[in-house]
């Protein structure tokens, strides 16, 4: 409402339910992403497969991944309402627009492939609990980033590699530090209070790890 965003455009208005639903949607997906990611990289940084620790911290990375399959499926529609400025509808011509959109227009691809990424990173965080398994859940939830980050508003300028690779940088990090966190919110539950100092300590390494990231990226 400050920014002016809210406000009814004057030419090829959404509709107020895409204007509200759309930065709703995008916020759900980049928690959803931190969750899944930040769950995943502590069940293989600092959890424990004997204990209950990595159960919760799985169990929570599956949440974070059926939050962002949802959101990008939502986003999805919402962005190609957006796009091309044409009201909700259930004839075939909704449908075949919205087809053309994420199997033509790169927009439209990368939701897509985003979408297929969490949904493959979901299933297999309800499906696997042995380390090496869930170790490579990780690196599939870890790409769940580059969609994003091709799509960002940096990735047309003139150094567009270096604009892709600090903008990704920078997602990982941020959801690395966020997710684990809640990570932690929900394993210390679990576990006595020497385990969560345990944890806690291996944790603040990551912060840290992620906090360059993050503060050397948004530099770059």
């Amino acid at each position: 409402a400050i920014g002016g965003a809210a406000a009814e455009r004057p030419l090829a208005d959404p509709g107020a339910v895409v204007r509200f639903a759309l930065p709703i949607a995008r916020t759900l997906v980049n928690v959803g992403m931190a969750v899944l990611m930040g769950a995943l990289v502590m069940a293989v940084w600092a959890l424990s497969p004997e204990r209950r620790e990595w159960r919760t911290a799985l169990d929570l990375a599956a949440a974070g991944g059926a939050v962002l399959t949802v959101a990008s499926a939502a986003t999805i529609l919402f962005t190609y309402v957006d796009v091309a400025g044409i009201p909700f509808s259930g004839d075939a011509t909704f449908g075949a627009g919205l087809a053309q959109f994420v199997t033509e227009i790169e927009l439209g691809q990368l939701w897509l492939f985003e979408l297929l990424l969490a949904a493959a990173t979901t299933v297999l965080c309800f499906a696997v609990r042995d380390r090496r398994w869930v170790l490579l859940t990780m690196v599939v939830a870890l790409v769940t980033a580059l969609p994003l980050a091709q799509q960002g508003h940096a990735a047309g300028a003139s150094g567009h590699a270096q604009a892709v690779n600090s903008l990704l940088v920078h997602l990982l990090g941020a959801s690395v530090w966020l997710g684990g966190l809640v990570a932690v919110v929900f394993v210390a539950r679990t576990v006595d209070r020497a385990r969560l100092a345990v944890i806690l300590s291996r944790y603040s390494t990551l912060a840290l790890l992620a906090f360059v990231g993050v503060a050397a990226s948004g530099v770059v």
